[in-house]
């Protein structure tokens, strides 16, 4: 199972924080089943319902983009509390079309995910920005494809203990060969397509092979990066491509604060905040400005009852993972 898992991770090009993806691993090899096939439909819309309580604010409609992000609702997704680009697409256009609504409200807790679908998610959020404006906030990540769709939105929000960024792609290969050999077992493939088995997890990877497989990660940073830029550019004041790849992190996840200070994200606050600022309701009790060291400092503040705090931290973990 091991290996097939790994196979099939090995078939995409991700834009997802390796830690993430290594856990993500580890957690699909309890699965059973086909990793990619279509999820079922009523547990599709459970997930998705589950999610849509408490999803306006006056005319703010919040819209969760959580956990690992594919193009389709698969297996893969629904296992893991993931999200779609295609569902994605869905509520922004039907949004779009609200007239009751006045902000979209990306709620971003995600580290990134495969690459598919995203380029056409990018120009959808720009696409809903011409009639709504569409506001993001990383709460409390938004990596690498999350972070890919949250820069096109109009402002762009960190809570004060996010992680943002992580602008990068990477596919893998996997050599099974020297364990192949061990086990007495030798792959032969007959093939027509002078490439067509190249890259296979069966033999090393050849200098030609590895030299395409970087020319499509390369491209398709390329892409990223370039959205980005479009995404983050303002009037009067553009992002360049170059200075995306420069001070944007180079891969790396950055914090609340050095997000702001890059460029990256608009402003720092926590949620309430937030929902409160766009819908001009306020709850009781909340702070008139937002300070983000205070902010942060609470944030990183002891916990009295750790005991207690952890018990919370399951419910909330698993909740989040299955959506209920």
């Amino acid at each position: 199972m091991k290996t097939d898992i790994l196979a099939a991770l090995a078939a995409e090009t991700w834009a997802i924080t390796p830690e993430a993806l290594r856990e993500l691993a580890a957690r699909a090899e309890t699965f059973t089943g086909d990793l990619w096939a279509d999820a079922d439909p009523d547990r599709v819309e459970a997930l998705y319902a589950a999610r849509a309580t408490g999803n306006r604010s006056g005319t703010v409609a919040v819209v969760p983009v959580l956990g690992p992000i594919s193009k389709r609702d698969t297996m893969w997704s629904m296992f893991l509390g993931g999200t779609s680009t295609t569902r994605l697409t869905q509520q922004l256009r039907a949004l779009a079309a609200d007239d009751s609504v006045a902000t979209i409200l990306l709620n971003v807790d995600s580290p990134g995910g495969t690459v598919s679908g995203l380029p056409e998610l990018a120009a959808e959020v720009r696409r809903a920005a011409e009639s709504k404006h569409v506001v993001a906030i990383a709460n409390d990540m938004a990596a690498s494809a999350a972070y890919w769709i949250a820069s096109q939105a109009d402002e762009v929000i960190a809570t004060p203990e996010a992680l943002v960024g992580s602008v990068g792609v990477f596919t893998m290969h996997q050599d099974v060969s020297g364990a192949m050999e061990q086990m007495g077992v030798k792959t032969t493939f007959i093939q027509a397509g002078r490439y067509k088995t190249e890259g296979n997890p069966f033999e090393p990877l050849s200098d030609d092979a590895r030299a395409h497989v970087q020319s499509i990660v390369d491209a398709t940073y390329a892409q990223f990066v370039a959205d980005v830029a479009k995404g983050r550019s303002r009037d009067g004041a553009p992002v360049t491509a170059a200075s995306v790849k420069a001070g944007y992190g180079e891969g790396r996840v950055l914090t609340a604060k050095d997000a702001k200070a890059a460029g990256m994200v608009d402003r720092v606050e926590n949620y309430s905040q937030a929902v409160a600022r766009l819908s001009g309701v306020k709850p009781t009790g909340m702070r008139a400005e937002a300070d983000v060291d205070e902010m942060l400092a609470e944030a990183l503040a002891p916990i009295p009852d750790m005991a207690a705090e952890a018990v919370r931290f399951e419910l909330d973990r698993d909740a989040w993972r299955f959506g209920s």
